[in-house]
């Protein structure tokens, strides 16, 4: 998440509402991470390469408290999605961008390179994932667990993602 820590966002809602059950959903497959987000909290973790039809099984088992690991855990060919793919890490980086909704222009300023400089990875990740245009790699991205940056959650959201949560 942009401006907020997903294990403070999470110390937050357990704080805030201790009988809500929470289930994070993040990128990271990080063994650590995961075990840091059950530490602070967390009835479930799903990995966002998860198969989106085991999504709501995956949910009801963290939930019920049968699930015992973290869920949608990338096999070998996805952690190599990029690599298969003939990514370099600046195209990599770029595609994340991309994902996160960054213009040509905002890429370049992050990145200190021109908009043209954009243009050009850009044309090459196209290329290498055979995909006609950003919202196309986009997805490519986020289907292959590549990025998952969350926007910024604020206060209001959580209480009102809590209360749902306690009202379903």
């Amino acid at each position: 998440m942009k401006d907020l820590d997903g294990l403070v966002c999470l110390d937050r809602i357990v704080a805030r509402h201790p009988a809500t059950k929470v289930v994070v959903l993040s990128v990271s497959s990080d063994p650590d991470v995961i075990q840091a987000a059950f530490d602070h909290g967390a009835c479930g973790y799903l990995v966002k390469s998860i198969d989106l039809a085991e999504v709501v099984s995956a949910i009801k088992q963290a939930l019920d408290g049968t699930a015992y690991e973290a869920v949608g855990l990338p096999t070998l060919g996805q952690e190599s999605a990029a690599s298969a793919a003939g990514l370099t890490d600046r195209e990599l980086t770029i595609l994340n961008g991309v994902a996160r909704g960054l213009s040509n222009q905002a890429l370049g300023r992050e990145l200190w390179v021109t908009e043209q400089t954009i243009k050009f990875h850009l044309t090459n990740v196209y290329r290498k994932l055979r995909v006609a245009n950003r919202t196309e790699a986009a997805r490519w991205a986020f289907t292959h667990g590549l990025v998952g940056e969350a926007e910024p959650v604020d206060d209001l959201l959580l209480d009102r993602a809590a209360a749902a949560a306690r009202a379903g």
